[in-house]
């Protein structure tokens, strides 16, 4: 296992530095809510729920913090990823870019899962990497929804009626 319970810490660090980098500053904190509901908080149910209540996964030496197996630094490493798919999201007025930024998502999502199995900080039970990918797109499909709701996002006209 290479840099064992460190690779939760350097995702949270690389997706915040990209974060940081990519996002101007007033929009972080024009998102700040955003992000603590869907990127603080609602990360620790998807990974709860996938891992202690169903056990498609589970996560080893990710983190040096756990909360009920829940490795921290990774979940917490949704809240800059969240405000930059938001960011992107809001700036591609194209439905074809949004629906390439969400397959990159998905992409993303299920590339880090597979680095995670690569380094044994993962195992999959009854689960797949596609099952990753889809997942990952389901959700973020729903925070577009409640970026729509929230005032965050104009729906194209076509889907408003």
């Amino acid at each position: 296992m290479i840099l064992e319970n460190l690779t939760g810490l350097l995702i949270l660090g690389a997706l915040t530095v990209s974060m940081l980098l990519v996002v101007p500053w007033e929009k972080i904190r024009q998102l700040a809510v955003f992000a603590l509901l869907f990127g603080m908080l609602f990360p620790f149910a998807v990974i709860g729920i996938m891992q202690n209540l169903l056990g498609f996964w589970r996560y080893r030496g990710v983190d040096w913090v756990n909360l009920a197996g829940i490795p921290v630094f990774l979940a917490l490493a949704w809240a800059p990823s969240v405000i930059i798919f938001a960011y992107l999201i809001i700036q591609y007025r194209s439905p074809l870019l949004r629906l390439l930024l969400l397959l990159a998502v998905g992409a993303g999502v299920a590339g880090i899962q597979f680095l995670h199995l690569l380094n044994n900080n993962l195992t999959f039970q009854n689960w797949t990497l596609t099952g990753s990918f889809f997942l990952a797109v389901i959700i973020h499909t729903g925070l577009l929804v409640v970026m729509h709701l929230m005032g965050y996002l104009q729906l194209p006209e076509l889907l408003r009626n």
